[in-house]
């Protein structure tokens, strides 16, 4: 699919983003936990011409995840799935705080590996991890420190596409410059042992 993948369909960022996509022309996907927020939220972007596409899948569950992503490689994509809730330093148990890690960071994490390298080679690598909060806030902890784990999971994400991208041209050079090699050492070779020209036989007597 060319055009944009938002996953995290929510009434704040996911929409305001989706929405500028779609008034620039590009398609939208838009991925929601929930059908119902889903279509709602198609709905009220809806851009005449600019098809706009909901999606169902849970940002923590990566075989629904990777399967909303199968319409193709996408231009860009856009995270702003998370988990909302005030929890104050130890006011939270830790089960919830995996549940969060789940979206915040790990949904991130299976977008990237699924979406990145594909991008990367048709010379697209929009791929942004929003964060709402520019630093951690002690009255939100899970969502301070999901934020800042899907940020380092897409920074991650594409400095490896990068150094995998800079190894392959790197594994190139040197392929062609061990055939350089090979063809200039053949043409020496060929000259050593080709037969002396005629005039030059007569010259040497």
């Amino acid at each position: 699919m060319a055009g944009a993948l938002i996953i995290g369909a929510g009434p704040g960022t996911g929409q305001a983003v989706a929405r500028r996509f779609a008034r620039e022309g590009l398609p939208v996907a838009l991925v929601a936990r929930t059908k119902d927020t889903g279509v709602a939220a198609a709905e009220s972007i809806g851009s005449p011409g600019t098809p706009v596409l909901p999606l169902t899948a849970d940002a923590a569950a990566e075989t629904a995840l990777r399967a909303a992503g199968e319409l193709g490689e996408p231009d860009a994509v856009v995270c702003d799935a998370a988990v909302i809730r005030p929890d104050p330093i130890g006011g939270l148990p830790l089960r919830d705080h995996l549940d969060t890690y789940a979206v915040d960071v790990l949904g991130a994490l299976t977008a990237a590996a699924h979406t990145l390298p594909g991008m990367a080679r048709r010379g697209h690598e929009t791929f942004v991890v929003t964060g709402g909060m520019p630093e951690t806030k002690p009255q939100y902890v899970s969502l301070s420190l999901g934020k800042a784990g899907g940020a380092g999971a897409g920074r991650t994400a594409r400095r490896g596409v990068r150094a995998g991208r800079r190894a392959r041209r790197h594994g190139h050079r040197r392929r062609s410059g061990r055939a350089r090699d090979g063809l200039r050492l053949r043409r020496h070779r060929r000259a050593l042992l080709a037969p002396a020209h005629p005039a030059a036989r007569a010259g040497g007597a």
